[in-house]
């Protein structure tokens, strides 16, 4: 389905006042009528508007990472219709076009980062807090059931905020806003650090899974400290 195809099938969704949403990679996005619904109805995300030749005009979008997907859903109605396209149900009043052309209208119109530089996916500190989440993931199973739903809740959500700051870091332009959203990274990560060695100390870990964790972090740490002296 391309981008065309999209946008019409997002206007018949949006006069129910109902989000779709598209996966693209490893992101799942928003455009048009589905922003301005998502950024109004459940959370604020940075919103981009770019030219697009095939579409015939400037079109506005906002992404946010699969691992983020289960947080943001919770507490909502919602349907996967196919294997990357999801609906969300909100029932929300039909958008008013006055008030929705005032809100694309007020977004600047720009090169679309994520196109223009290195894509998030492929930075190797994402790469690397990726590999570290899902490696939480996998040792979860093995947490008693204290801590499971408490502690390694909280490592998981720390880390899924920093790959989140990690995505709106790589679409800033400003050095001085890129610095501050990293130095809110870098808290999530020592957050998720402790926590891990918390982990490892009431033995709900073993010391070779500690030791994989700990080396991950790592990774996570200097690829993140090397984006910051850049910065």
């Amino acid at each position: 389905m391309n981008l065309t195809e999209k946008l019409r099938e997002i206007v018949q969704y949006s006069l129910s006042g109902n989000i779709i949403l598209y996966k693209e990679g490893m992101f799942w996005k928003a455009y048009e009528q589905a922003a301005y619904l998502f950024v109004k109805n459940i959370k604020s995300y940075l919103v981009i508007k770019k030219s697009v030749k095939s579409a015939g005009g400037d079109i506005t979008s906002l992404g946010f990472p699969d691992p983020a997907l289960e947080k943001i859903l919770a507490g909502l109605d919602y349907r996967m219709i196919e294997e990357k396209k999801m609906v969300i149900f909100l029932s929300a009043p039909q958008i008013d076009e006055k008030e929705y052309s005032g809100w694309k209208n007020s977004i600047p119109l720009t090169e679309d980062p994520v196109a223009k530089k290195m894509t998030c996916e492929n930075l190797p500190v994402y790469k690397a807090a990726y590999d570290l989440l899902l490696y939480i993931f996998r040792i979860n199973k093995n947490v008693s059931r204290e801590y499971k739903f408490s502690l390694t809740e909280k490592i998981k959500d720390d880390l899924l905020k920093f790959l989140i700051c990690i995505y709106k870091a790589n679409t800033v332009e400003y050095a001085n806003r890129k610095a501050v959203i990293l130095s809110k990274a870098s808290i999530h990560l020592i957050s998720a650090k402790l926590q891990i060695r918390i982990l490892a100390d009431l033995r709900q870990i073993s010391t070779r899974q500690y030791a994989t964790a700990a080396t991950l972090i790592e990774s996570v740490s200097r690829q993140l400290s090397l984006w910051r002296k850049d910065v």
